[in-house]
């Protein structure tokens, strides 16, 4: 949408607004807006996997619940497990002022005398508590800070939780990301701000924009929604265009100033540097914070599996939840065959916290994955719960002379059965008068 140039802002209509609770006189007000950008599936929220009750997670605040939600899919989408990470896992965090607990909470007087308001308040509700929730349901041994700067909320936990100075020339820096609220006061001193820190020039090289012009102001969120956009630039090389621009504000001195508008989607040039941004957020009250963000080196390709089959492991908390992540999971195998099955099966097996509901198979490629994730052949899947004291069995597979021929495939793809065959015929090969090969 950014790089589009689409407005994710949208008209609602006065059937969704009643159906909200909106006052209908309100409505009716000459200076009315009735346009948002709603955040959907907040009546998604599953309170078993967090280990909430139903009751419980009634009470959490959305802003808390969703949280919660987006910082498991980010431990998930760095594949790293809090069990099984070497370093401690802090959290810096904040949200906005909440109105859930005084209009949907407070407003229930049952609720309130049944459970009562210290409760109600620290429990789901305080700001307080944010940070150390997440901690304490993941059971995360890092600092757990709560950061509260207004506007500036999240860049500045940003800053806080990486205690780094980027120490790069300001003329290597291509893009600035703006927290421009499209103030007639407030943007020419944030120009002006940033002229200051990165240096009068007498040539334009950095673009700016801001991605309010697309979603609006996120409060406490503005600056998270600008260094993920701030990442993306980077990431892809090209900067969207600043929606609504037709000329530059008067009052901003734009002349002697490395930076122009961006008023139309352009590449991101390396400066004599690998590709940077800058994101610039501003707290009312002047907690201020600027990160730079910096195109990662190049990759490295994975190597070559040394295994012809891999085995696929997939867990979650309840069988639905196991059929979905199956079906999710074969869908992205089919859209995506160019990823090594490899790094896909290493992935769910050492980047995912293993739960009760389990489902196991081998597989050779991407399409046999896929089908057997989708229930094309049950004999070949295995789904069970987990053993909390798995008893030691002990496996008998007989000496390998059922028929000819039987050690072939381990002999060409397990390296280390090869090597140890290879010694004992080699001890034969002195005894006989044939190859026994």
């Amino acid at each position: 949408n950014l790089l589009d140039g689409v407005e994710s802002i949208r008209p609602l209509t006065e059937a969704e607004l009643l159906a909200a609770g909106e006052d209908p006189a309100g409505l009716r007000h000459p200076r009315y807006v009735a346009a948002a950008a709603p955040l959907e599936g907040f009546a998604d929220f599953d309170p078993e996997f967090f280990g909430f009750s139903q009751k419980e997670a009634a009470i959490l605040d959305p802003q808390h619940r969703q949280f919660l939600e987006v910082a498991w899919e980010a431990l998930e989408d760095a594949a790293h497990p809090p069990e099984a990470f070497p370093g401690s896992v802090g959290v810096f965090a904040g949200c906005g002022m909440g109105s859930y607990f005084y209009f949907n909470i407070c407003s229930n007087p049952g609720l309130v005398a049944d459970t009562g308001m210290f409760l109600l308040r620290h429990t789901g509700n305080d700001k307080d508590f944010l940070a150390t929730r997440v901690s304490h349901v993941f059971d995360l041994k890092g600092p757990s800070i709560n950061v509260q700067t207004a506007c500036s909320t999240s860049l500045v936990a940003v800053h806080m939780a990486a205690q780094a100075v980027a120490g790069v020339a300001a003329e290597t820096v291509g893009y600035v990301e703006c927290h421009g609220t499209g103030t007639f006061l407030g943007d020419p001193i944030e120009v002006a701000a940033l002229t200051q820190a990165f240096g009068p020039s007498d040539v334009a090289y950095a673009r700016i924009g801001s991605v309010k012009t697309n979603i609006g102001h996120l409060d406490t969120a503005a600056g998270a929604a600008s260094l993920i956009k701030a990442a993306m630039v980077v990431h892809s090389g090209e900067i969207p265009p600043s929606l609504g621009y037709e000329a530059p504000n008067p009052a901003i001195a734009f002349d002697g100033s490395p930076f122009r508008v961006a008023d139309r989607r352009m590449p991101l040039p390396r400066l004599g540097a690998p590709r940077r941004a800058g994101v610039n957020s501003l707290g009312v009250g002047g907690t201020n914070a600027h990160a730079v963000v910096q195109e990662p080196p190049e990759r490295a390709a994975s190597g070559e599996s040394d295994w012809p089959f891999q085995p696929i492991v997939v867990s979650a908390r309840s069988k639905t939840a196991l059929d979905a992540a199956c079906a999710r999971l074969a869908s992205h195998l089919r859209a995506h065959p160019e990823q090594p099955l490899a790094d896909v099966a290493w992935t769910l097996k050492e980047g995912r916290r293993a739960f009760d509901r389990r489902r196991v198979l081998v597989a050779r490629d991407h399409a046999e994955a896929a089908d057997l994730l989708e229930g094309r052949d049950a004999r070949r899947v295995w789904s069970h719960d987990r053993l909390d004291a798995p008893q030691v069995v002990f496996m008998f597979p007989g000496g390998g002379a059922q028929f000819a021929g039987m050690a072939r495939d381990l002999y060409d793809t397990e390296p280390e059965f090869r090597d140890w065959m290879d010694r004992g015929l080699a001890v034969l090969d002195r005894l006989l008068d044939y190859d026994i090969r």
